[in-house]
């Protein structure tokens, strides 16, 4: 159950203050994890150790992934999954 999972926060924020989202499936849309704008736990403790704040996405980074999506495939995955599991139409 942790594999599905999500810890993150969206950024920029609309608030000037930090929000992370704990999410669990099923999802009613996707747009919370659309890149570059959903940052993973992972990220941002990973930058926070290694720079002291959290790095924006450069730009390779940015052309990267909105071809090759990782994160928007693994959602999908662990919704339609929870979705069969709990019988959620």
């Amino acid at each position: 159950m942790k594999k599905h999972l999500y810890i993150g926060c969206s950024y920029p924020s609309p608030l000037n203050h930090f929000s992370i989202q704990v999410l669990f499936p099923p999802f009613s849309n996707y747009n919370f994890f659309q890149f570059p704008f959903y940052y993973s736990i992972e990220k941002i403790l990973h930058d926070l150790y290694i720079y002291g704040h959290v790095k924006n996405y450069n730009h390779s980074e940015i052309i990267k992934n909105i071809y090759n999506d990782k994160l928007m495939k693994d959602v999908k995955e662990s919704d339609m999954l929870t979705r069969t599991i709990l019988q959620y139409e």
